[in-house]
C-alpha cells in the first residue's frame, strides 16, 4: 500500500477524493474540507493522506491536523490569574499542541474514510500501522 501526503486539501485530486468518499455526508467531501480550511480557524495545520492499493488505486483516506490548546480554559479563575503572571516569562507554559484525526467541526467524523466494499478488505489488511513526517516530528498511527 501506498500512501500520498498533502498540506492541502487544494493539493489532493478532488474527483480522486470524492470517490473514495461515496455517499457519504457532505462533511466528509473536498468541497467542505476546502471551506476548513479557508476560514483558517485558530492555528489549525491540516495535513490529508490517500491510501492507493499495488493498483494505484486510492482506497482510503484520512484528515488531520494540529491545534494548540490552553489546558488553562479548564482552570479556575484564581490560577488563571497565577498562569498569566508565569506567561509573562513563558508564554507557551501549559499550550499544547494537539494533534487530532477527522475534521475539526463534526464531532463525531471518523479517522478514516475506506472506498467500496472491495476495497474495505485491501485497507483492513493493510492500514493498520503507517508513520509519517510531520514538520520536526515523527508521527506514528495504528488503527
Amino acid at each position: 500500500m501506498n500512501i500520498k501526503l498533502y498540506d492541502s486539501i487544494q493539493e489532493v485530486p478532488k474527483e480522486t477524493w470524492n470517490a473514495v468518499i461515496g455517499d457519504r455526508s457532505c462533511t466528509f467531501s473536498h468541497e467542505f474540507w476546502n471551506v476548513v480550511e479557508r476560514a483558517h480557524l485558530n492555528d489549525f495545520r491540516y495535513r490529508h493522506a490517500l491510501f492507493f492499493n499495488p493498483q494505484g488505486e486510492a482506497v482510503a483516506l484520512t484528515s488531520f491536523y494540529t491545534i494548540t490548546t490552553d489546558i488553562a480554559i479548564f482552570a479556575p479563575n484564581s490560577l488563571r490569574n497565577l498562569l498569566k503572571i508565569c506567561r509573562r516569562v513563558y508564554p507557551n507554559f501549559l499550550k499544547l499542541t494537539m494533534l487530532e484525526c477527522g475534521t475539526p467541526v463534526i464531532l463525531n467524523s471518523p479517522p478514516w474514510s475506506v472506498g467500496p466494499e472491495k476495497m474495505k478488505q485491501h485497507c483492513s489488511r493493510n492500514c493498520t500501522h503507517f508513520s509519517m513526517v510531520w514538520p520536526g516530528r515523527k508521527v506514528n498511527f495504528s488503527s
